[in-house]
């Protein structure tokens, strides 16, 4: 007869990353691993806060140019992104494409750390096309480079703009 065999293989879960990588060269949106990195830095980010990653939550975008519009995750999640360690802020760079703000921080209360890496290209017809930072939040720029951000409103920040005075900017080796 047909006898039932058991089997002996355990079925393991996966913990979620707590540091996930993106490659602007990957294929398709992967998992986040080294091997298997995410394309775009804004499935990077939403990972680490959909998967409430507290234990240094970290996104490291390999060398490469990223053409992304990013709206960072409302969370309390202190964040942090960073390029690839080179010895140059412009080997990892995110390039709005002139079609908006390059990241924008609306949540209050958002604690980040963006690092080593080249933001440009942000444009609109409102504050911050480079980088907008909301209410009661705290950014820490770490050898970051700001640039050929525009905004044709007449509004302010056109690098950088902090939407109340209650934030708090810490601007290291920019």
């Amino acid at each position: 007869g047909n006898a039932m065999v058991e089997s002996d293989y355990a079925f393991k879960t996966t913990e979620p990353l707590s540091t996930v990588y993106v490659s602007a060269n990957a294929a398709a949106e992967g998992s986040g691993s080294h091997a298997n990195p995410f394309k775009t830095i804004q499935a990077a980010l939403d990972y680490l806060a959909i998967n409430n990653i507290t234990n240094n939550p970290t996104a490291i975008a390999l060398t490469g140019s990223y053409t992304e519009n990013i709206t960072w995750p409302s969370t309390d999640l202190h964040i942090t992104l960073k390029g690839e360690f080179t010895s140059s802020s412009a080997n990892v760079i995110i390039d709005g494409n002139l079609s908006g703000r390059v990241i924008e921080i609306n949540g209050t209360g958002a604690e980040l750390t963006i690092e080593n890496l080249t933001i440009k290209n942000g444009y609109n017809f409102d504050h911050g096309p480079g980088i907008y930072l909301g209410s009661n939040s705290a950014i820490t720029l770490n050898n970051v480079i700001v640039r050929n951000n525009s905004n044709l409103g007449f509004k302010n920040g056109a690098g950088l703009y902090a939407g109340s005075s209650s934030n708090t900017i810490n601007i290291l080796n920019s």
